[in-house]
């Protein structure tokens, strides 16, 4: 009985070696309205509200917009590694507010990627996940005043790469897994020949499932843990 266990556990070991050795792709998708992408924009006339300067109450204006859409990676369950991280999301319409001293202004057919690093993301203590050195890249929208076209994004994307110490959250809860990214660019851009900063708060929060192998390599490392423990009660 002992050599049969022992057989076994060998098997479960030898296993979870080759398992470690290999990542997973994964597909990870932003749920109902908890994504989202908040914009504050500050520029002389671009702030409000409307009459504001005269009365020296001028402030910038605030919009929030819902992200959908979803994040493709490979994770190797074994090491804590991510890599190949490529992404596509949407941000539905929105405007600012207060409506700025020249009118109104809205953000339209926004979109963003997030690549990650040419070297892995490791996910350490508690789930947490360093993701500087991934490129954040806004390649698609309209900034618009009144209906006229500010700025095509586009025409001209706006990159930017995450510095070290920005944190994520990677967790795995049995079958399901969760990725945080939260992050914060800022940028100045030119309107009118006024300098203009633009401020972007991303909360990126996404959800999906364990595929095969990767629910096999966690149900036989749990497995391996349980075998591990009655060898050493029965020795």
């Amino acid at each position: 009985m002992r050599m049969k266990k022992t057989t076994l556990l060998i098997a479960a070991a030898a296993f979870l070696v080759a398992s470690s050795a290999s990542a997973t792709p994964i597909t990870l998708n932003t749920t109902g309205s908890t994504s989202t992408f908040m914009v504050t924009v500050d520029g002389g006339p671009l702030n409000g509200p409307s009459g504001c300067i005269a009365t020296g109450t001028c402030h910038p204006g605030v919009g929030t917009g819902v992200i959908s859409g979803s994040l493709s990676s490979d994770v190797n369950f074994g090491t804590g590694e991510i890599t190949n991280v490529t992404s596509s999301f949407s941000v539905s319409n929105f405007a600012l507010a207060p409506a700025s001293t020249l009118g109104t202004i809205t953000f339209e057919g926004f979109g963003f990627a997030d690549t990650g690093p040419a070297t892995p993301l490791t996910v350490g203590s508690g789930g947490s996940v360093d993701i500087g050195g991934s490129t954040l890249s806004v390649n698609a929208g309209f900034v618009k005043l009144n209906g006229s076209a500010l700025f095509d994004f586009s025409a001209t994307p706006l990159n930017v790469t995450l510095p070290a110490g920005t944190t994520g959250t990677f967790g795995v809860s049995g079958a399901n897994i969760s990725f945080s990214l939260p992050f914060t660019t800022v940028s100045t851009l030119s309107t009118f020949g006024i300098p203009v900063n633009i401020t972007i708060d991303t909360a990126l929060n996404l959800s999906g499932v364990v595929p095969e192998p990767g629910t096999a390599l966690l149900i036989g490392a749990g497995l391996a843990g349980l075998a591990l423990a009655g060898h050493r009660k029965a020795a």
